[in-house]
């Protein structure tokens, strides 16, 4: 059931999610819009930029405004990737289709991510495969209700306890859980993962 006191736009977005859910895709009509990107996220990636080890290489997946480079330590490389092209040498990739960047990297960040995959597992699994640690965030479910959470365009629902056990499942040991406190109505978590 929708929220009657969401916006129109919130309805309507609820509605695109649902659709998207059904197709298992991506919303690349969104992503391509650049007002989709907004500019408050800068302080998400600042707090995860100070989990990052310098003189790491860092594949940002779902790198929206890059604000990521902004904030990382001297010395690391960064690598933008997201579902169109950001900029030269952005890798395109579409994580709902199951593909994942052919890339060296140290490190792998999913900010505000994860939220829109339908298969979030399989992307942590490919990830671990591949890099030693892992910062996302995600905004957890917790309030009962999914109609905000489709609203926002987010297609699947975890608590914090849910992420945890996925993650131990995949063999990442959490070294830090940072409550963002960032948006209303959510909990949004940024979690700094290393090998088990």
């Amino acid at each position: 059931m929708f929220d009657p006191t969401a916006p129109k736009s919130s309805l309507g977005r609820a509605r695109q999610t649902a659709d998207l859910m059904r197709a298992r895709s991506s919303d690349v009509v969104r992503w391509a819009d650049v007002t989709s990107l907004a500019r408050s996220w800068s302080l998400r990636a600042e707090r995860a930029g100070a989990h990052i080890p310098g003189g790491s290489r860092v594949l940002d997946l779902g790198a929206g405004n890059m604000d990521l480079q902004n904030h990382l330590p001297l010395g690391c490389t960064y690598i933008p990737a997201d579902i169109v092209s950001r900029c030269e040498g952005c890798l395109v990739v579409d994580l709902n289709a199951g593909e994942f960047p052919d890339v060296e990297a140290d490190c792998v960040t999913l900010l505000g991510v994860l939220e829109y995959l339908h298969s979030p597992e399989e992307t942590l699994r490919k990830a671990r495969e591949r890099v030693g640690r892992l910062i996302f965030s995600y905004a957890a479910y917790w309030h009962g209700r999914t109609d905000y959470r489709r609203g926002m365009g987010w297609v699947n629902d975890f608590r914090r306890a849910d992420l945890e056990a996925m993650l131990a499942r995949l063999g990442w040991r959490i070294d830090v859980v940072q409550n963002l406190k960032l948006r209303w109505r959510t909990r949004e978590y940024l979690i700094a993962c290393s090998l088990t």
